[in-house]
């Protein structure tokens, strides 16, 4: 398991990148195909299993996905450029004070090998809940844009000392680039200098589907 940089060749993909954004993704997630579609496909949905499944037998894979995640973290990122960096989870859709807080982000990172002495801060915190980023192509909803999504974003001033010297946004699925535009750019704007890159643990990717009566050697679309 490695690394694999957001590149010219697929940014085109998530309408929020810029070519100035520096994204890095482990793996990759094939969007409308299901649990049983691929290994990826399996650890992205038994990471986003909701609370309301906790105390079930399932819950164990959850639990699983997130041990799994922090080791292939572990094993791409340098001890060095973690200590050099802090580490910010984006918000999840749940404020903390609602039943559907989800912060297996922030559980993600604390899992890292010393994590004790890692710089993991919640430097953005979400200011009312909002509906699972994931449910919006399930119902054909319109995704909210980046502006959107930041107008419920705030920065926590009371964990912004000491100055980071470097910011790395980690979230778990990377769609659009929304919520990263969003994260990015409020956090540039408050640490001015202070370079922000993405880390994300899956890329979505969609399959090509061809129009309805087409052949296999007609052009295909995306889907």
């Amino acid at each position: 398991m490695t690394l694999t940089r957001i590149d010219e060749l697929v940014r085109g993909d998530y309408f929020y990148l810029q070519p100035a954004d520096e994204c890095w993704f482990l793996r990759e997630y094939t969007a409308r195909m299901g649990f049983e579609h691929s290994e990826t496909n399996q650890l992205i949905i038994n990471l986003k299993k909701p609370l309301e499944r906790r105390g079930l037998p399932e819950w164990k894979y959850k639990q699983l996905a997130e041990e799994k995640i922090s080791r292939e973290l572990a094993a791409c990122l340098s001890r060095p450029w973690l200590e050099a960096t802090t580490l910010v989870p984006t918000p999840p859709c749940r404020i903390e004070s609602d039943p559907g807080y989800d912060d297996r982000l922030l559980r993600i990172l604390q899992a890292l090998p010393a994590s004790d002495s890692l710089d993991i801060r919640c430097l953005v915190r979400q200011l009312g809940s909002t509906e699972p980023a994931h449910l919006y192509e399930q119902r054909e909803k319109r995704r909210p844009t980046p502006v959107e999504i930041r107008s419920n974003y705030r920065i926590a001033r009371e964990v912004c000392d000491p100055l980071p010297g470097r910011i790395c946004v980690f979230d778990d699925v990377l769609t659009t680039g929304a919520h990263f535009r969003a994260m990015a750019d409020l956090l540039r704007q408050e640490f001015p200098g202070v370079p922000v890159v993405g880390l994300f643990v899956a890329r979505v990717i969609r399959p090509l589907v061809l129009e309805p009566g087409t052949t296999g050697g007609s052009t295909p679309r995306v889907g």
